[in-house]
């Protein structure tokens, strides 16, 4: 398990979470095409945006993977 995990939600929702220092933090997301785009919930305009590679794994910024693990 890494450093941060992503848990996407129905409507829209996305809660960001760490086992490191055990924070939660629900924001937004959009799906466009391949493209997902997570809504920072502090700062107006400012996004994350992620590529879908594949079915299980999401690429970001400077080398950043998300892969999905079963619960």
């Amino acid at each position: 398990m890494g450093l941060t995990q992503l848990r996407f939600e129905r409507g829209g929702v996305v809660v960001q979470s760490s086992d490191l220092g055990g924070v939660e933090r629900q924001m937004r997301y959009e799906v466009d095409g391949d493209r997902i785009r997570i809504r920072h919930p502090d700062v107006e305009g400012a996004a994350l945006v992620l590529t879908r590679v594949d079915d299980k794994t999401l690429s970001g910024p400077m080398g950043v993977t998300f892969r999905h693990v079963s619960d």
